[in-house]
């Protein structure tokens, strides 16, 4: 990486909500108007003069591996910025190891974080924090830990949010229950797993995964 390309970590990986479009992810590679883990802050529209150079370009920032620029792992289709920051969407290259070793991690939980590199154009002090009002971008890259701590998991399928379920102790029956119907749906058709575990399972599922915290 060069030295003067920082980096950043935002939002968490969500997937598509078609399964047959396997290595298809997206998600905020950048949040602004909050506080970073090192007291930075990103201005709404801090890549706007970025994008428009991709866009005239025809090209995209890469898409990185733990920002290694030796592991390109897929490619950018589409991002823009939103009220919340910088949304993306992209697909992994699955015929090369490097993609196919990252969406097995992403679609495992095991790796969920997206991370920017860029170089500051403009950014002024505001008190104890600094305002990044220009950025040129030149990676998002998947990460093993986002810098935000209010970064969670986002679904799009019932078939994740059951694989998360059996993952963290329910059994297939209920997870299909639950993935079909909400949590009551284990109270109109009980299964045979102890309702103390539930509990303890639905606590610990809807703490970490933001999606469905209203089921």
């Amino acid at each position: 990486m060069n030295p003067d390309i920082k980096t950043l970590s935002a939002y968490k990986v969500k997937f598509a909500a078609d399964p047959s479009r396997s290595g298809v992810i997206s998600g905020y590679g950048s949040i602004a108007g909050n506080v970073d883990a090192v007291g930075d802050i990103v201005e709404r529209g801090a890549f706007a003069k970025s994008l428009a150079t991709f866009k005239s370009n025809g090209s995209t920032p890469r898409m990185l591996w733990q920002h290694n620029p030796d592991m390109p792992i897929g490619s950018w289709t589409d991002l823009h910025e939103d009220s919340n920051g910088l949304y993306l969407t992209g697909k992994m290259n699955l015929s090369t190891s490097w993609g196919k070793d990252a969406w097995a991690a992403t679609e495992a939980g095991d790796v969920d974080g997206l991370s920017i590199g860029y170089r500051e154009i403009k950014a002024r002090p505001d008190g104890m924090f600094r305002r990044l009002e220009e950025l040129e971008l030149f990676e998002v890259s998947l990460v093993t830990f986002p810098a935000n701590p209010k970064a969670r998991v986002r679904l799009n399928s019932k078939r994740e949010l059951e694989t998360i379920l059996v993952k963290s102790g329910l059994s297939q029956a209920a997870a299909t229950k639950v993935a079909a119907g909400g949590w009551g749906a284990l109270n109109n058709n009980p299964t045979d797993d102890d309702p103390e575990a539930v509990a303890a399972i639905i606590r610990a599922v809807k703490a970490s995964t933001q999606a469905i915290r209203n089921i």
